[in-house]
């Protein structure tokens, strides 16, 4: 096939009518902006972790005991995980994907208003541990372990 056999089916397919739907997608990627970069710097995390280790995908697959396309879904940074899954990869890697800090019981993160009879604690965070994606859970917090 020529250059100009290779451009000219380019330029049909895009005087074909099909849409791309590039401003959905531009759209979905701004809505899910935070997850999508907690969860990239998570297989990021990941992959660091895998060079290191001399590890392949299909070894880190097998011990997670998914398939080795879903790894490689994990490893783009576009999964939503679940905290099943990255427990599993902090376990296979031996590694700390996120922490939950310190709380002290009786704490509230709900003002009375809002839910009276619930009492949990104002530290409560999931942050990645990578790359300063995640920012401390709060001032007070600092404060806190400051005292």
């Amino acid at each position: 096939m020529t250059m100009a056999t290779k451009l000219q089916d380019k330029l049909k397919v895009m005087a074909s009518g099909n849409t791309s739907h590039w401003e959905e997608k531009a759209l979905w990627r701004k809505e899910n902006e935070a997850w999508l970069n907690k969860s990239a710097s998570i297989a990021l995390k990941v992959l660091r972790a895998l060079r290191k280790q001399s590890m392949t995908q299909k070894e880190l697959a097998e011990r997670i005991a998914v398939s080795p396309q879903q790894v490689n879904k994990l490893l783009k940074g576009e999964e939503n995980m679940c905290l099943d899954t990255i427990c599993k990869l902090e376990t296979a890697l031996g590694i700390k994907l996120i922490t939950i800090p310190n709380y002290s019981s009786g704490e509230s993160i709900f003002s009375k208003k809002d839910s009276p009879a619930i009492s949990h604690p104002k530290k409560y965070a999931i942050s990645v541990e990578s790359d300063n994606v995640c920012e401390s859970v709060n001032e007070q917090d600092t404060d806190e372990k400051k005292n």
